[in-house]
Formats: structure tokens, sequence, C-alpha cells
């Protein structure tokens, strides 16, 4: 665990933790997690001409802010020359701002409060995921089989619950799906 505190009143605790294992001697596979709590107290939403006088607003809000993911990844070696890597990683990012205000002067930390006409908040869960098939058909020529996922959902800003928010990492939202085959010969001379 590692926490810091800001001298305008943020704050942040950040927590980390992974295993190694190596179940066989064809299986290698990490685990690995990391939880960031924080709050920032002037965190920069937007510029904008609020008044239409022309001088620009510079809006800050306090972030209450909450970041989870979980990296695995694993290898399985069917032979030496014949391999599958696996890594996946869902995250998710949740902001929630309160106190929304615009810099009162330039160059200071003194602000006026301000209504938006739109809620910041956020709430971006994703999905990162690889599956890459390596076989070395010839030695120093290499074929490579790679079907890469990425999905997002971006539902319930500002509102986070750590378990729900991961489960809708792993399953919701619109995903693309790339596969590619990429091969080498190696030329002897």
């Amino acid at each position: 665990m590692v926490a810091g505190r800001s001298r305008v009143g943020g704050s942040f605790t950040n927590y980390d933790t992974g295993i190694a294992f190596q179940p066989s001697d064809r299986v290698q596979a990490t685990i690995s997690t990391s939880y960031n709590k924080g709050r920032d107290d002037a965190q920069w939403i937007t510029n904008d001409d609020r008044d239409g006088d022309g001088i620009i607003d510079y809006v800050y809000g306090s972030l209450g802010r909450n970041v989870v993911d979980v990296t695995v990844r694993a290898t399985y070696a069917f032979t030496r020359d014949l391999t599958l890597q696996a890594y996946m990683q869902p995250f998710v990012a949740v902001g929630d701002y309160s106190r929304v205000r615009k810099l009162a002067l330039p160059h200071s930390y003194e602000f006026t409060p301000v209504t938006l006409d739109y809620n910041p908040d956020f709430n971006s869960k994703s999905l990162q995921s690889n599956v890459v098939l390596r076989w070395e058909y010839v030695k120093g020529s290499t074929v490579y089989a790679v079907w890469n996922r990425t999905q997002s959902d971006s539902s319930r800003p500002g509102v986070f619950n750590p378990f729900r928010d991961l489960r809708s990492a792993l399953g919701a939202g619109e995903a693309d799906n790339v596969f590619i085959v990429k091969a080498t010969y190696w030329i002897n001379r």
C-alpha cells in the first residue's frame, strides 16, 4: 500500500498485489491486481465562455476517483517450438465530481461556484485481451496467429461498485475482434 496527501486537500491510496505460479514445466501464469482510490481537490473539467463575454472560464471540480484493474497472463508450451500465450485485463475507472467551480483569479487558487448543464461524472469499463499462437516451424522461421478483443462500457457514470463494474467490463459493451496472421521465413546465406 502507498498513500499520500497534497497540500491543497487531495489524497490517494494505492493497493497492488500479484502472484506468479508455474504448475508444470509447460505452464506459467501471473495474476496481478491494482486499486487506486483518491480525491483531487481541483481537477480540470472544461474551458468555457459561460457568460458569453469572450472571457474563458476554467472550470474545475473535486474529483473522487476509483480505478481498479486485474491483469492475467499465461503461457502454455505444447513444445519448445509451439506456444500459446494469453493476456487479459479488465479495467475500471470511475469519477464522481462535486463542488464544481471556476477559477476566480488567474494564477490563484480562488474559485467561484458554477453550474454545468451536463454531468461530468464517468464510469469507464474496458477489457483488453490477446491470444497469441507462436509456431517456429523451421529454425528462425515463425508463424504467429493473434486474436485481439477490445470492448468497453460507460454505463452508470460516477457510481462505483468494483465487482459489478469488473463483471460488466468482462461481458458488456460493443466488442472489436481482430485476427492477424504473420509469417517469417529465415533465408540462409
